[in-house]
């Protein structure tokens, strides 16, 4: 492939302006006439200029070609298809790489996005336990000096939240729920014992309500668990235990009502 003169312009300029957007690694990519990239993500945000040819991106069902001169952007783990043109293609392009939880952060995003409800957090918690069960995703979110409750990420859109707990000791919780959020549970190491319950009272005039345990199960290591709406659960650490939780909304900005075991 050759590059028209007046194109070496535009390629100095836009090499500027990604060093200026922060993208570390910038290079020359060529692919050949007819080449066929079947669906995949990059750990790495993308944003590129064609030089030469043409290539098609295809996400969500939805396809886009780009020729000479346009420019297209990629958030990292966005699902996408390249197919290239008769002549193939030469493209610059800048590559910025995300951590682990930036990108889980923002398959949590695309989920809710689609389906706000239980499906879509169900589909988040599916993908929270295959995370889990990879050493080096554990390894970044949680650690030994992670506090009780630290904020991962935080969504300025959907409100939503991805947090770390590292629990150095034994400790229970009342029975409680999340008001009007929802939670996901996911057991990173250690283990946690649960408890669901069923509501027999409301709090009313400054009182706590009243709950029955119904089941006890075992949160442990790669396993997660979604907990909607005005569901009570109370978790019991024996020993040492850090997960990664999600929460609809950020609890610190809600006040909960107070539950009582009968």
């Amino acid at each position: 492939m050759t590059t028209q003169p007046e194109r070496r312009a535009d390629e100095a300029k836009f090499e500027a302006q990604l060093k200026a957007e922060g993208f570390p690694e910038i290079r020359r990519n060529e692919y050949k006439p007819n080449q066929h990239n079947p669906e995949h993500s990059h750990p790495f945000d993308v944003h590129a200029l064609v030089l030469d040819g043409e290539i098609t991106l295809t996400v969500d069902g939805k396809p886009t070609r780009y020729g000479v001169g346009d420019e297209f952007s990629m958030a990292a783990g966005c699902r996408h298809i390249e197919d290239i043109g008769p002549n193939g293609v030469r493209y610059l392009v800048g590559r910025r790489p995300r951590s682990a939880v930036e990108l889980f952060a923002a398959e949590c995003k695309d989920i809710l996005t689609k389906d706000p409800g239980p499906a879509g957090r169900q589909k988040i918690c599916s993908r929270l336990e295959e995370l889990l069960r990879d050493a080096r995703f554990v390894e970044t979110a949680v650690t030994d000096k992670t506090p009780e409750r630290h904020i991962l990420y935080e969504d300025p859109d959907l409100g939503f939240c991805i947090l770390a707990h590292n629990y150095t000791s034994a400790k229970t919780s009342p029975p409680h729920d999340h008001g009007p959020s929802w939670a996901i549970y996911g057991q990173a190491r250690g283990e946690t014992e649960m408890t669901d319950y069923a509501r027999v009272a409301e709090p009313a005039d400054g009182k706590p309500g009243k709950a029955r345990p119904t089941r006890t199960y075992k949160l442990t290591p790669g396993v997660a668990h979604v907990y909607n709406e005005k569901v009570l659960h109370s978790p019991t650490r024996r020993g040492p235990t850090q997960l990664v939780r999600l929460e609809g909304l950020n609890m610190d900005r809600i006040k909960r009502d107070k539950f009582e075991t009968v």
